[in-house]
């Protein structure tokens, strides 16, 4: 008969109070966290029910900062590049990589963003409105196209 997996261990023992919430499970949703999974893909690398990861921050608070700080790594290290290319020095990895996730990650202090303000007339006619939301639509398409045609033009697409 073939030797028992890990998973086959588990399964056998879990009426004795055998728990997945080993050193070797936390690291591996430390590593996930640190390259930017979410929380469902990191539960499948460290093959956790994402059941059981709330379970776990619910009951152990310092697990889950230990979980965000590893969030936090990914954008860090992309501002880290930013910081050192307008310092002039070397950069490790791509900069416009960097750029691209702290865009994404951090929209509202780093994503592109257009703000009309209309101080004149606080009372906006229906029909300008309509108007407005067409040009909120039609900027919108445009940044999104110009982001396609950068990615295109750097070979992420």
């Amino acid at each position: 008969m073939a030797r028992p997996t890990k998973k086959e261990i588990w399964k056998r023992n879990i009426a004795y109070g055998v728990t997945k919430k080993t050193p070797e499970v936390i690291q591996k949703f430390e590593q996930a966290f640190a390259i930017g999974a979410t929380i469902g893909e990191a539960c499948d690398y460290a093959d956790v029910a994402p059941s059981t990861y709330y379970n776990w921050v619910k009951e152990n608070p310092e697990l889950l900062e230990k979980f965000d700080r590893m969030r936090q790594k990914l954008p860090l290290k992309s501002k880290e590049n930013i910081a050192r290319t307008i310092h002039g020095e070397p950069v490790r990895g791509d900069i416009s990589l960097s750029k691209w996730l702290i865009e994404r990650q951090q929209p509202e202090g780093y994503g592109e963003t257009l703000k009309i303000k209309d101080e004149r007339n606080k009372n906006i006619a229906p029909e300008d409105l309509q108007v407005i939301e067409e040009l909120h639509k039609k900027l919108e398409a445009n940044r999104i196209k110009r982001s396609i045609d950068q990615a295109k033009r750097e070979g992420e697409i």
